[in-house]
């Protein structure tokens, strides 16, 4: 069996004493999203035109959370926009799709709209946010390396072949 725990000087000591080996598996996790103001700006354009004018809230307050559109968000311009028609807590077993049409229709129009607003007029927007956009990480290896460098595995506790006890 595996818990995940926070291991403290104490906690360790408790494991050790009682017979119990300790290994942790610390990995980097989603980077927090950051949303290319001109893409979103093109985006708010572009649910505006399938929807009517008024239809986007643009929620710019900062969420507790992340996900892996931050990841992507920190070597490429990204946004993360959401559509109507789906209720319950999102990724929670209360979760279902209300209205497939707003969820699932309205969703790839949008993504239509904004894929021929990027490449209209020889893809001048799109070249355009290309050139202002000013990554976390300047290439690919870059951030790998950076997730590398958060990622951790070891051995706390270690039971030794002679019985005896190991803490690091």
């Amino acid at each position: 069996m595996k818990f995940k725990v926070t291991a403290t000087g104490a906690s360790l000591s408790l494991a050790a004493s009682n017979g119990c080996t300790v290994h942790i598996s610390d990995i980097a996790g989603s980077l927090p999203l950051i949303q290319d103001p001109e893409l979103l700006k093109l985006c708010c354009e572009s649910f505006e035109e399938v929807g009517g004018e008024g239809c986007y809230r643009n929620n710019d307050k900062w969420e507790p959370s992340s996900i892996d559109m931050g990841d992507i968000s920190s070597i490429i311009p990204a946004v993360h926009p959401s559509c109507v028609g789906a209720k319950g807590t999102s990724h929670g077993m209360d979760y279902y799709i209300e209205d497939p049409v707003k969820a699932c229709v309205n969703s790839a129009v949008l993504q239509l709209v904004m894929i021929r607003n990027l490449l209209e007029n020889d893809a001048e927007r799109a070249k355009a946010i290309k050139k202002s956009f000013k990554p976390v990480f300047s290439t690919k290896n870059e951030y790998l390396q950076f997730v590398r460098n958060q990622t951790c595995e070891k051995d706390l506790v270690i039971k030794n072949p002679d019985g005896s006890i190991t803490i690091l």
